[in-house]
Parts: C-alpha cells; structure tokens; sequence
C-alpha cells in the first residue's frame, strides 16, 4: 500500500476514507469512471494524505486523472463540487492515523459481490 510505504519512509501520513450514510458519494476527475468529467459514483473511496514537508498536505489517490499527488486544496476542487451535487451525494470524510489504519481496517472486497459470486464492477488493481 502507498500510505504504508510512505509512513515506512517516515512520512507523516493519514488514510481518509470519503463516503456518506447513502453509500454513493460522487468523485469527479475519476479513472474509473465513463462519465464526462470523470464522475464516479463510490460506496467509499480512500486516499492517502500525507504531508509535503512544507506544511502543506499531498493527496495520492490512485484512481485519479489530477496530477499525482495533488495539493489538498486542488484536490479537493477537482474532486468535488461544492453546492452542486444532490445531498444524497455529499462527501463526508473521516481521517484515520495510517498506524491506525493498518492495524485496524481491511477490505476483502466482499461488499462488491453479487449474490452469484460475481464482482458488481471490475475491483481495482491496485
């Protein structure tokens, strides 16, 4: 995982996990998307924040079209659409210690199975 080899290489490093009750949180600038403008609409999607050493904050998501890593404040412009997106696609975020998240998260990517056995969408291949 690129946050833990970041934080390995001593830098400061947080996972965010981007989402909402609804479970569709819309992400625009998004490779995985087919959409104009790259709009993806995710259950959940996470991030590595990690810090530039200058006091400022780089985001590395892997499944971005903005440069990588992206200025916080960049990101979150290309990302996201403030006032324009329906409540029920409003981003929330919740930002967790990379320590933390190593030791206490995981995915199996279980949530994206049909009931047959067959992944909804492709999972990523990272």
């Amino acid at each position: 995982m690129l946050c833990q080899r970041l934080s390995e290489e001593g830098v400061s490093c947080f996972s965010c996990w981007i989402s909402n009750e609804n479970k569709t949180v819309a992400v625009w600038r998004q490779q995985s998307s087919r959409e104009p403008e790259g709009l993806c609409v995710w259950d959940y999607h996470v991030i590595c924040l990690a810090d530039d050493g200058s006091g400022g904050i780089l985001v590395y998501d892997l499944d971005t079209t903005l440069p990588f890593p992206s200025p916080l404040e960049a990101y979150l412009r290309g990302s996201f659409r403030e006032g324009g997106t329906a409540e029920r696609f409003e981003p929330s975020f919740r930002v967790v210690a990379a320590n933390d998240f190593f030791a206490s998260f995981s995915s199996d990517r279980s949530h994206m199975l049909r009931p047959d056995g067959i992944f909804s969408a492709p999972p990523p291949v990272y």
